[in-house]
């Protein structure tokens, strides 16, 4: 299996959860986190280990800002409560996600996790910058492929893929 389609499920099963369970609009920015009204409310991180073609292990590790207050020390980022103004049950949360995610990892079909996965972005028909080692991409975010890179077209009307990058909607 793919390892890179597990992010793209992992980050839609929690934009899922989030808008279903505290009907707020979440969204998913490029590669790993989610927004709400443009700022961070959590990030993906996958890590993995592989050995010649085989995937020994994935580990996803998800920061979700719930009952902090992180806009006091990061402008751009915002937790549930500080959205829903009242504490919220972490446990709820998580076995809500668990029960989507560990549903949706069955007869995965990678067409049709990145199709969901569009369903809930706020980066594609955005502009951004995206930041590699050693490059900076600028343009419209205007797709993202079957293999999950960023298709972003430039100023010049030049196609550019990227699999991998920090991305900042402008």
């Amino acid at each position: 299996q793919l390892a890179y389609i597990y992010n793209f499920i992992a980050s839609s099963c929690l934009s899922r959860t989030l808008s279903k369970r505290f009907d707020i609009p979440a969204t998913v920015k490029w590669p790993n986190d989610i927004l709400v009204r443009g700022k961070k409310l959590a990030g993906l991180l996958a890590e993995m280990e592989t050995r010649c073609d085989r995937v020994e292990f994935l580990n996803i590790g998800i920061g979700l800002n719930v009952n902090n207050h992180p806009g006091t020390h990061e402008a751009n980022a915002v937790s549930l409560a500080d959205i829903l103004k009242t504490p919220v049950s972490r446990r709820q949360i998580l076995e809500a996600f668990l029960d989507d995610f560990s549903g949706s990892i069955t007869d995965i079909s990678p067409e049709e996790v990145i199709s969901e996965w569009k369903r809930h972005t706020s980066t594609i028909g955005s502009q951004v910058r995206v930041e590699t080692t050693g490059k900076i991409y600028r343009g419209t975010a205007v797709d993202i492929d079957h293999t999950g890179a960023l298709v972003i077209e430039d100023r010049n009307n030049t196609i550019q893929k990227i699999i991998y990058g920090d991305c900042f909607h402008t």
